[in-house]
């Protein structure tokens, strides 16, 4: 038997890759398929397979410019609704006119199949015919509601006067100065000056100079102000790092609330202790603070003075001058008794009882009735005691409640309501006839937005998968799903919006208390009419008891004319009620053969 090789393969199987049949030939021994006819029969028929599969895909794309479509109205059968191949083999084909014109009927099925075909002769393409019912559908619904009325959008604003009276401007009377309050920290409460000193000064100063003398002599004011200096001379020390050691009751004075803030950003820092010669110039430079007469008080005052000033040095990074600056402004809150005192709480004056000679005080008056029972002993136990108001106190943490765990059901595709994206469960709304409020009309006209939103995502998306369809990715019958599912979201917004016109049209009826009369501004055609037909056939009229429909005079139509007033007079006198016209309704008697005109 001789040799079996790729170009005689290629040969007998034609149009099958070179590269597949040697692909499939490598498995095989040369050899081995010439001796043995088992193994060539096997290679064989793996390649015929491979080969009828290629000749049936090959005719599919043939054929795809002649496709047969299902002339099934409801389209029962989605696997004949195919879209033609839109490759580059065959670009010249087009869909036939009566498969664009049921996937129409099928997006828009409220609309006559006589405008359908009118609207796509009249456009290019289907996806224009689309784009145009659309936007004829926004137009319609805006004429029909009114789109200055009051649910129907804004009304335009009156055109402005042509000529403006100018008066001449009022003088206003000048309104007295408020009264000035000075506000004062509960920590100043221990530095405020008693009555007595207040009142000898011969002059009253002015309420900015009230303002100002309590600046003045508020040291919290004034340590702002040193704070401030502080991280000046200290970068980058913010002034937070001094002031809340100055407002920190665990220190007795500012004088040690500044040290410890200086030796903290020296440790924070990491900063070297400075070497004795740089002290001792400070030292040498600062001005001598030696009291005079006691040697030991001298003694004591110039050791403090050497450790504030390595302090300061150490805070300052060796910095002479900066050094010199904050060691007097330490030195200063030291030597201030107004800043001495600041953290000590307020002295209360005890104000003595007047005392009585003893000769003159009465006797003690002594209980003639026995005590009952035995005598009331202090509760046994540390006593708690309370608090002062301006002490820290510590805010424990709020605690949080448990995250609630999401439901599986979550995450199941099938469970997920609404195409393209996924929707919450809509509540149902009442029965009209309850007392609903304006929020319930207003969340029912929110869900129609949205289903109408969801609806024209739904069109674009078909019209997406049938210009890029063909025989092999399923595009017509994508497009087929999209059509039907924006035909469902139109019938859901359809009903939220009657459900809610339903609602508005009867909270007027109950806040006028008129129950013979309806007004249906804002309303489209179809809404209106399905609520007057429940109306009435709930309550029929009679000539003696009419029932009034208030429709608008159409100030904001096309033409100026009402819409919705010879719609549904057309309607009714179709359905032989007998109907009567007026400047901005329709008025309904009752049944009758004939319509009385006005």
């Amino acid at each position: 038997m001789p040799h079996v090789t790729v170009e005689d393969l290629a040969t007998k199987y034609a149009g099958l890759d070179s590269s597949l049949i040697a692909a499939l030939l490598g498995d095989h021994d040369v050899d081995d398929l010439a001796a043995d006819a088992l193994a060539l029969a096997e290679l064989e028929s793996q390649l015929s397979a491979l080969h009828l599969d290629f000749q049936l895909n090959h005719q599919d794309c043939s054929s795809a410019s002649e496709p047969a479509y299902s002339t099934d109205r409801d389209f029962e059968s989605c696997s004949e609704f195919t879209t033609p191949d839109l490759s580059e083999t065959s670009s010249t084909s087009s869909p036939q006119p009566d498969v664009m014109l049921k996937f129409l009927e099928t997006a828009f099925p409220h609309l006559p199949v006589d405008a359908l075909e009118r609207k796509l002769l009249a456009c290019a393409d289907i996806q224009t015919a689309v784009e145009q019912i659309l936007s004829e559908e926004y137009i319609r619904e805006l004429e029909e509601r009114g789109m200055g009325d009051e649910e129907g959008g804004s009304m335009p604003p009156p055109p402005p006067p042509a000529w403006v009276e100018v008066l001449p401007r009022s003088q206003r009377k000048k309104k007295p100065k408020g009264r000035t309050i000075v506000l004062s920290d509960v920590r100043q409460q221990s530095l405020s000056r008693s009555p007595s000193v207040a009142s000898t000064s011969s002059l009253t100063p002015t309420p900015t100079g009230l303002v100002r003398a309590a600046m003045d002599e508020s040291p919290w004011v004034r340590l702002d102000s040193i704070a401030m200096r502080l991280a000046e001379l200290l970068p980058p020390t913010s002034p937070a790092a001094f002031l809340s050691p100055f407002h920190s009751p665990e220190h007795a004075s500012p004088a040690a609330a500044l040290r410890s803030a200086l030796i903290a950003i020296a440790v924070k820092a990491r900063l070297p202790v400075p070497s004795s010669d740089i002290v001792r110039f400070l030292l040498e430079t600062y001005p001598s603070e030696v009291p005079l007469g006691d040697d030991a008080e001298a003694e004591v005052e110039d050791v403090a003075l050497k450790d504030d000033a390595v302090v300061c040095l150490r805070a300052a990074q060796g910095r002479v001058d900066d050094a010199m600056d904050v060691l007097s402004i330490l030195r200063d809150l030291a030597r201030t008794p107004q800043f001495a005192t600041i953290h000590a709480p307020p002295v209360v004056p005890l104000t003595s009882r007047p005392t009585i000679p003893l000769k003159a005080r009465p006797p003690p008056v002594r209980s003639q009735t026995a005590p009952i029972g035995p005598p009331v002993l202090p509760a046994s136990g540390p006593s708690r005691l309370r608090p002062p108001v301006n002490e820290w106190q510590v805010v424990g943490k709020k605690r949080k409640p448990p995250p609630v765990q999401p439901a599986h059901a979550d995450f199941i595709p099938a469970y997920r309501v609404g195409v393209p994206g996924a929707r919450k469960q809509q509540r149902q709304p009442t029965q009209y006839a309850s007392d609903e409020s304006a929020d319930e009309v207003e969340y029912l006209r929110r869900e129609a937005r949205a289903f109408q939103a969801e609806r024209n995502e739904a069109l674009r998306l078909a019209m997406r998968h049938w210009r890029s369809g063909n025989s092999r990715n399923l595009g017509g019958e994508v497009a087929l799903y999209y059509a039907e599912r924006s035909r469902e979201l139109y019938d859901a917004a359809t009903k939220h919006s009657l459900d809610a016109a339903r609602i508005s049209v009867m909270q007027k009826r109950r806040r006028t208390g008129a129950s013979d009369e309806i007004d249906l501004h804002g309303l489209s055609i179809s809404e209106a009419y399905a609520v007057v037909k429940e109306i009435l056939n709930e309550s029929p009229p009679n000539p003696d008891r009419p029932l009034k429909i208030i429709t608008g005079l159409g100030k904001h139509s096309a033409e100026y004319k009402s819409v919705l007033q010879p719609a549904l007079r057309s309607r009714l006198t179709e359905e032989g009620w007998t109907v009567a016209l007026w400047d901005a309704g329709l008025t309904v008697r009752g049944r009758g053969t004939f319509s009385a005109l006005r």
